[in-house]
């Protein structure tokens, strides 16, 4: 009786042993996407496509990021405000809102150092329901205020949930 399982039970140990694995890899993969080091080595462009490969390879959502530069020179912090948003957001929305694509737009201009606009398909929610303003949306508006950016955000039930944050240059 028992030695019917014997190949199901190994076959299934196999499986979580893979899945262990690749999600070991992807931790590793996520640890070093944190480290001070690639945030001051890499361009934001290159940091923020990297944030938006690793998410499209789950296949959950598609996000989808435009940018109309290569390149900006920015400090760690404002590279640091930028990408930690982006993951916030990319997170929130997949945990939260059943999005099936996320848009990522990253400008600079004459008159804005930079602008990052950042929209889901999904769910949406009250702003005024939510709890304490959740602790990822108020992370998210702290960084904004750290830098001295604009910060709007907007939602609405069915209507997905739209962020904007805009740091202009200073005169």
């Amino acid at each position: 009786m028992y030695e019917n399982k014997v190949p199901e039970v190994i076959e299934r140990i196999e499986q979580v042993s893979q899945i262990i694995n690749q999600t070991l890899q992807d931790l590793r993969s996520l640890s070093k996407t944190l480290t001070d080091d690639n945030i001051n080595q890499k361009e934001i462009v290159t940091l923020i496509q990297e944030e938006v490969d690793n998410t499209n390879a789950f296949k959950k959502c598609h996000v989808d990021f435009k940018h109309n530069f290569q390149q900006l020179d920015l400090g760690f912090v404002h590279k640091n405000v930028l990408l930690r948003t982006t993951q916030e957001f990319i997170q929130n929305s997949m945990k939260h809102a059943n999005c099936k694509n996320i848009f990522i737009n990253l400008n600079t201009s004459e008159k804005v150092l930079w602008e990052l606009n950042i929209k889901d398909d999904g769910i949406g929610f009250d702003p005024s329901d939510v709890k304490s303003n959740g602790i990822g949306l108020t992370n998210m508006k702290n960084r904004a205020e750290i830098i001295g950016a604009d910060f709007r955000l907007e939602s609405g039930k069915n209507l997905g949930t739209t962020l904007n944050i805009i740091l202009k240059k200073q005169p």
